[in-house]
């Protein structure tokens, strides 16, 4: 649950920032490989964490919690701005 809320502020700035620093050929290509990424991701992690919460709610929202922690600090630590900008 805290991931899918997680994953909804940053999508949207992911895009643009995809946008933004992608050469315009690529960008097509690169958002729509993202958005089936996530999808794929969304739905493998959500069965796995349904099951882990049909057996314990509590560790399946604590692993939600780690897991958008462990996403925000790769967002923070890889994502920088670069220095040239494509438009």
């Amino acid at each position: 649950m805290v991931g899918y809320m997680a994953g909804t502020i940053y999508h949207s700035a992911w895009t643009a920032y995809i946008a933004d620093y992608t050469k315009r050929v690529l960008r097509g290509r690169i958002i729509s490989v993202s958005n089936i990424l996530v999808s794929i991701g969304f739905s493998f992690f959500g069965i796995v964490l349904g099951y882990i919460y049909s057996q314990n709610p509590i560790t399946a929202i604590l692993l939600s919690i780690l897991l958008s922690i462990i996403d925000f600090l790769f967002i923070v630590i890889v994502i920088k701005e670069p220095k040239l900008r494509e438009i």
